[in-house]
C-alpha cells in the first residue's frame, strides 16, 4: 500500500486507505480530511475535521461548483499550520481535480 502523495507542506492526495491510516495521518500532521467521494466514509470523526464532496466518479461530475469550498477548507488546514489530506476512492480523478 502506498502512502499518500505530499503534494505541500500542507496537503496531501490519497486514497480511502490513506484515510483510514490514522497512525500515518497522525504523523503527517494532517487535522483536515477532504473527502471527495459518495462511496467512502470518514473513518474518524471524533480525531479529524472533514468536509465531504458526495460525487459520483462519472464524466458528468461538475467539481468547479466545489472549488471555493474546498480551497477555504485546505486553506484553514493550511492557516493553523497543519495538513489536509484530499481523498477519492482511489485517489486518482476526483480527489486529484480538486
Amino acid at each position: 500500500v502506498e502512502c499518500a502523495t505530499k503534494v505541500l507542506d500542507y496537503l496531501y492526495l490519497g486514497t480511502e486507505w490513506n484515510a483510514s491510516d490514522y497512525e500515518t495521518l497522525i504523523e503527517d500532521g494532517i487535522t483536515h480530511i477532504l473527502n471527495v467521494s459518495s462511496e467512502v466514509d470518514n473513518f474518524f470523526l471524533d480525531t479529524f475535521k472533514y468536509l465531504n464532496i458526495r460525487v459520483l466518479d462519472v464524466d458528468g461530475t461538475d467539481l468547479l461548483k466545489e472549488f471555493d469550498k474546498a480551497n477555504k477548507f485546505i486553506q484553514e488546514a493550511k492557516d493553523q499550520g497543519t495538513c489536509c489530506l484530499v481523498h477519492c476512492k482511489m485517489g486518482v480523478s476526483r480527489s486529484a481535480s480538486i
